[in-house]
């Protein structure tokens, strides 16, 4: 299929208002994240036998309790 070519009555400029609105919500922005303490060392939870038998809220309640 030969490609399609446009006659001048087909062409049509958009709103300008529009164009500017799209070009404001697509620009890049700086975004700082701040993290409390970037350096801090993530403990990984020691699974035992007794911790696997436990209900779900008996391990969440002794993870609280090591979190104090």
């Amino acid at each position: 299929m030969p490609p399609t070519v446009l006659q001048r009555d087909q062409i049509h400029v958009g709103d300008k208002r529009l164009i500017d609105h799209l070009d404001a919500y697509s620009a890049p922005r700086l975004v700082e994240y701040l993290d409390e303490n970037p350096c801090s060392v993530i403990l990984r939870e020691s699974f035992d036998a007794a911790s696997l038998a436990a209900s779900p809220n008996e391990q969440a309640g002794a993870r609280r309790q090591r979190c104090r």
